[in-house]
This record gives C-alpha cells, sequence and structure tokens, in this order.
C-alpha cells in the first residue's frame, strides 16, 4: 500500500484513477452494505497497478486488429476458393465452345458470348482482388509495426510525465513547507510580469541548466543569460534556484489542482 494520499480522477466506463507521486493505480468502486440497518453503504474499491492496466489496454487492441485482419483474409480466401473450384472451369469450357466455333470461324452457341464476357470480367475482378488483398496485408503488417512503436513512445512518454509529476509534486511540497507566504505572493506578482525572453531563461534556470547550458539552448552569449537572469531575480524577489524551483513547483501544483476541480 502507498504511504501517502492518492488523487483520485474519474476515467471512461466507470473506471476510477488513483494517482500518487510514486504509485498509481485504475479501480472500480461499488457500495454495498455490511448488514441490516446500516446508516450508509460502504464503498468497495479494487485496484490494479497503472502498468498493469496499460499492458492488459494495450494487448487488447492488438488482439481486436489482429482478429478483424483474420476475418478479411478468410472472406477474400474464400472468393478466391469458390472462384478456382467452380466459376474458373466453367469459364475455360464456355471459352472452349464459343473460340472453336463451327464453319468459318462463327461460335457454335452465340448466347453464351454474353455469360463468357460476365465470368471473364468477374475473374479478373477476383485476380484483383487478390492483389489487393496482399496489398491489405502488407498495409496491415506495416501499420502494425507502426502502431507498436508508437505504443512505444507513448509508454516512453507517459513515463517522463509520471516523473515530471512526481518531481513537481515533491518540489511543491517542500515548497510549502520553506517558502513563506508573503515571498510566494511576491513571486507570483512577479513571475506574470516577466517577458517572454526572461520566462525562457526562468523555465531553464528551473531545469537545473548551467548558465553555459541555457546559452546554447538558447543561442546566445552567456552574458546575456547573466543578465536576463539577474532581470528574474529582481522581478520575481528570489535569488537561489532552489527557491525558484520550489516556487515554480508549488504555482504549477496549484494550476493543476485548479483545472482538476474545473473538469470535475
Amino acid at each position: 500500500m502507498p504511504d501517502e494520499l492518492l488523487e483520485k480522477r474519474n476515467l471512461r466506463g466507470g473506471l476510477t484513477a488513483f494517482v500518487g507521486s510514486e504509485l498509481s493505480f485504475v479501480g472500480i468502486s461499488e457500495p454495498f452494505t455490511v448488514a441490516a440497518g446500516d446508516e450508509a453503504p460502504h464503498d468497495l474499491t479494487v485496484l490494479i497497478s497503472k502498468a498493469a492496466y496499460d499492458r492488459a489496454m494495450l494487448k487488447s487492441v492488438i488482439e481486436i486488429a489482429a482478429l478483424l485482419t483474420l476475418l478479411v483474409f478468410f472472406a477474400v480466401g474464400c472468393c478466391l476458393f469458390y472462384t478456382r473450384r467452380y466459376l474458373r472451369p466453367i469459364l475455360e469450357d464456355i471459352d472452349h465452345v464459343t473460340v472453336a466455333g463451327g464453319e468459318k470461324g462463327k461460335p457454335i452457341f452465340e448466347e453464351l458470348l454474353p455469360i463468357s464476357e460476365k465470368m471473364r470480367s468477374h475473374e479478373e475482378a477476383v485476380t484483383a482482388l487478390k492483389a489487393e488483398r496482399q496489398d491489405a496485408q502488407d498495409r496491415a503488417e506495416q501499420l502494425l509495426g507502426e502502431k507498436l512503436g508508437l505504443e512505444e513512445q507513448v509508454e516512453g512518454m507517459q513515463g517522463q510525465l509520471d516523473d515530471s509529476l512526481a518531481e513537481i509534486r515533491r518540489l511543491a511540497h517542500l515548497g510549502k513547507k520553506e517558502l513563506k507566504p508573503a515571498d510566494y505572493e511576491k513571486f507570483l506578482k512577479g513571475y506574470a510580469k516577466l517577458s517572454t525572453k526572461e520566462l525562457e531563461i526562468c523555465e531553464a534556470l528551473v531545469s537545473g541548466l548551467s548558465t553555459r547550458q541555457c546559452a546554447e539552448q538558447i543561442g546566445c552569449a552567456s552574458s546575456t543569460v547573466d543578465t536576463y537572469r539577474k532581470r528574474v531575480y529582481e522581478k520575481t524577489g528570489i535569488h537561489k534556484v532552489r527557491q525558484l524551483q520550489l516556487c515554480v513547483a508549488l504555482m504549477r501544483m496549484e494550476q493543476q489542482e485548479s483545472e482538476t476541480q474545473k473538469e470535475s
């Protein structure tokens, strides 16, 4: 069991997510009464880890895609089988009768010509369908490979996002303990007045980049970074990177909580 309070978020299908800085779960809750006469029902919640839930969802999507692909191949295979088994022999017999012809090359059964032409057109359509089936199979394999690659990228990005959120929560928790309310209010007022370039420098400082790294990332001289850093400190009333990180983390946590309350 986690040692911290989990944040509750509603998901689709009646599921509920419980998010923490280190552990996250997905589950479903149902009310129940222990005995007759209970004043209020209790809630029974069954949880699984978020990682296990994501793996199960990915497996389900892949199975559905594979099933649809098999159904398409089965339908096309049936068409090809009946064409080869019944249609092609009849078509060959009709061609033999009409092409051989009677005297002066005139077909023996002229009434069979329309049927022969229709069946020949049908065979050409089946041949084209076979080519389309092969193209669809190749495309399905390509899409499946791309899907797996995208799923891996999404999982990696989700892991990075979870790590970032956990770090923000940790810094915000420390900020509530270490920062004085007056200093934090001064920071908020000054942060709102930062220019675009000053905000860019502020974000780089919060991410832990050095002056040289900031200059390389933004594409300016180190002296320019120092100038903008002084302006950021003057406007926000903060003079240490550590305090700046705590203030920004606390501000983002409050913004996230506000957005969550609006959605709920």
